[in-house]
Parts: structure tokens; C-alpha cells; sequence
């Protein structure tokens, strides 16, 4: 019979080299695998981020101040875009996210939207509508709705004054309206049909009113150099300054 056990004295064989390299990679895998998927687990539930906290209230701060408040709640604070406001200074804080308020987690980031102070209405009046457009334009400002107002010394198709005033504070890009004159406000028109040439143009003149172009007519029922029509009529309203055309009967 032979023995099967090894040779006394003899060193028994370990396991080759490969077979522990291959069973330490497989550990690695294995231990490596699970730390992933445990880490994305806590993620997901977030166990890595702080506690909800309160969001403070920063509108209206400044950016020094918001800083202080932001810190002290353990948030960080950065910076957004910024836009015109009408009543909010220039590097003051007018909006913010997340809001006043809400919960968020300590360590998250609350975004500021700062001011870049209001902008003026320039001045207008005097202008074309179109120049006062172009004025708006390059002051950041778009041009509204127009109106027209008669006005004694400001000529018709000319800006009188804007809604809002000039020098009022508003937002970038706010419509200004434009109130353009329409020239002098009219008048009633004398009732000259009737009356003699002499003082046809008498009354015309002591109304505001200029005679204009006179020419001859014929009437049976009318004396003569007295005035058949008038252009424009009785009652009617024109510009002061403006002309009525006559026809008169024709004199004897």
C-alpha cells in the first residue's frame, strides 16, 4: 500500500500566485461595488447635505449686509443677474431664490438678484415723436402710446411733455407715453354770410380769424358786396390765425 499523506518533513503546496490574485480582485470588486452603491444610496436620501433650515429674508439688503445673514444660517450667497428698479437703489437686493421663508438645506447656495438703481425719463418736449423715440432708446426706455393735446404755442406734430415726467425714476425698458400737440386749440368761426364785405372781415379779425381768399357771386335776394359764403362755416371750429374764404355778391 502506498500513503497518500505528504512526505514527513515535506512543505505542503499553497495556492499558486494567479488563484490569489484573481480571489483579491474579486474582493476589490466585490467591497468596491457595494461602497458605490451604499454612497448613492445615502446621496439620494440626503444624508450628506445639513438640515433644512429656514431661508432668510435678504430683499432690500445690501450686498454686505445679505452676506452676514446669509453666513450666519449657514448659506451661501451668490451673485445672479442684475436689472433696473424703479424704487430699489442701485447694489440693493430685489429678488432672490430660493424665497423668504421656504426650507433649504444648510450649505446651499441663495441666489440674489441686485439692483442696478431706476432710470430717469429724459427730456422730451420740443422733439419730433420720432427723435423723442430714439431719445428713449438709447436711455434704455421704450416708447408708448401717443396722444394728442392742442396747445397755444407749441407747433402741432411736437411733444409737449411725457407720461411719466421727465426726471421721474422708472425701470429699464418701461413704455414712456408721448402727449403730442395738435397746434393751437380751435375756435369758433364768426358768422359773416350776410354782412357787408367791410364788416365781414371786421368781425373775422376782432374773432382771431384772417380773411382769406374773396370772390364774387351773384345773388337776387342778397344787396350787393355782401357776403353769400364762408369757408369754413358758422360755428364751426379752426385754428386761430387761420383763413376764411368768402364769395360776396357782386357790387353795383
Amino acid at each position: 500500500m502506498y500513503d497518500d499523506d505528504p512526505v514527513e518533513g515535506r512543505p505542503r503546496r499553497g495556492p499558486s500566485l494567479w488563484t490569489v490574485v484573481l480571489v483579491s480582485i474579486l474582493v476589490s470588486a466585490f467591497t468596491s461595488g457595494g461602497a458605490f452603491w451604499g454612497l448613492r444610496w445615502a446621496e439620494r436620501r440626503g444624508l450628506f447635505e445639513g438640515e433644512a433650515t429656514q431661508v432668510p429674508d435678504v430683499v432690500n439688503m445690501n450686498l454686505a449686509q445679505a452676506r452676514e445673514v446669509v453666513a450666519a444660517r449657514g448659506f451661501l450667497l451668490i451673485l445672479g443677474t442684475e436689472r433696473s428698479d424703479a424704487t430699489a437703489p442701485a447694489g440693493s437686493i430685489v429678488e432672490q431664490s430660493p424665497l423668504p421663508g421656504s426650507a433649504a438645506k444648510t450649505g446651499s447656495n441663495i441666489t440674489a438678484v441686485v439692483s442696478t438703481g431706476p432710470v430717469m425719463v429724459p427730456a422730451l418736449s420740443g422733439l419730433k415723436p420720432e427723435e423723442a423715440a430714439q431719445k428713449l432708446k438709447q436711455a434704455g426706455l421704450a416708447s408708448g402710446a401717443r396722444s394728442e393735446k392742442p396747445h397755444a404755442t407749441v407747433p402741432a406734430g411736437t411733444v409737449i411733455a411725457s407720461q411719466p415726467a421727465e426726471g421721474t425714476p422708472v425701470k429699464a425698458a418701461e413704455p414712456i407715453g408721448l402727449i403730442v400737440s395738435s397746434g393751437p386749440a380751435g375756435t369758433e368761426v364768426p358768422k359773416v354770410v350776410g354782412q357787408r364785405i367791410a364788416k365781414a372781415k371786421q368781425l373775422l379779425k376782432t374773432a382771431g380769424f384772417e380773411v382769406g381768399s374773396t370772390r364774387y357771386g351773384y345773388s337776387d335776394y342778397s344787396d350787393a358786396s355782401v357776403v353769400l359764403k364762408q369757408t369754413p362755416e358758422a360755428g364751426e371750429l379752426a385754428a386761430p390765425g387761420s383763413a376764411v374764404d368768402l364769395v360776396v355778391n357782386e357790387p353795383d
